[in-house]
């Protein structure tokens, strides 16, 4: 992988992460989102956008034990993360039927 590729995948993996710390911080789970006194880890900008694409997720997470130790060295970590971005989709899925449900009862539909 590319430095450029690996810098983007880093930086998306924080960006991911800080969302769910804000909604920890939101639910006052947490006082402060540690992350966000960590920089990008390039110069590069990229536009903001919603959780990993399915390419990504199959980098962070091949098939095959060998293959996912050499990406996350350790299960835990690698089940972890997992176990986040599923959490995370849902937590969008509901708001988005919230949203949906809403327009509907606006609309008198």
């Amino acid at each position: 992988m590319s430095q450029t590729k690996r810098s983007h995948l880093t930086n998306h993996i924080r960006d991911t992460f800080s969302i769910v710390l804000d909604e920890a911080r939101r639910e006052r789970l947490i006082n402060v989102n540690p992350i966000s006194d960590v920089g990008r880890f390039s110069k590069s900008k990229y536009k903001k956008r919603d959780t990993l694409s399915m390419e990504e997720l199959q980098i962070l997470f091949p098939k095959g034990d060998q293959k996912l130790l050499l990406v996350w060295k350790r299960y835990d970590l690698a089940a972890l993360y997992f176990l986040m971005i599923d959490r995370l989709r849902q937590f969008r899925g509901s708001i988005k039927d919230i949203d949906d449900t809403w327009k509907l009862n606006e609309n008198g539909k």
